[in-house]
């Protein structure tokens, strides 16, 4: 004797397909519904989402404009930048203080006065920086990043700036990416 689900999976109906897949959307079994969407989202995310956006959020794009535009200059700094900025960047480089956004105004003078110390130096500073300090110095623009806009200057500071900075404030950090 040929049973009703048999006869249903050979005739291949879409009333058949529905019928057969129909215990594992019971209620009791949301749980398996439920993780099944959730896993779902997560590959999608991790798959599409976030390769699309990274070097967005990361900062990996404005640390290649700053290399390719830094390629002439010995020493590098970074004033006002976040430390993702430094986790990026592929070459040996200066900062003047992490987190220091209650000093910005004292790190944009250390920047200033260790920029003036020596030719051959250069600093990514943001537009309130580059105003503060920067005005006078020759600048490239390198675009928006993390809803700034940062600047690669180089050449003569403000004086008053250089009178105010710190030249010892200097950290020299080396990237694990270094070559």
């Amino acid at each position: 004797m040929i049973s009703a689900s048999s006869r249903c999976c050979r005739s291949r109906s879409p009333r058949c397909w529905a019928a057969w897949r129909w215990p594992l959307l019971r209620p009791r079994d949301g749980w398996l519904a439920y993780g099944g969407v959730l896993v779902a989202v997560f590959v999608t995310i991790g798959f599409v989402v976030y390769p699309r956006i990274d070097s967005v959020r990361s900062g990996r794009a404005l640390m290649e404009r700053l290399e390719q535009a830094s390629a002439g200059f010995p020493e590098l700094g970074l004033a006002s930048a976040k430390e993702q900025y430094l986790l990026e960047l592929r070459r040996p480089s200066y900062n003047f203080g992490h987190a220091r956004w209650r000093e910005r105004e004292a790190e944009a003078a250390d920047a200033a006065a260790w920029l003036a110390d020596r030719r051959g130096r250069a600093v990514l500073v943001e537009k309130r920086t580059r105003d503060a300090c920067f005005s006078q110095a020759e600048a490239i623009d390198l675009g928006r990043a993390n809803r700034q806009r940062w600047y690669l200057v180089w050449g003569t500071p403000d004086p008053d700036c250089v009178r105010r900075g710190d030249r010892g404030a200097a950290r020299r950090y080396m990237p694990p990416n270094a070559p």
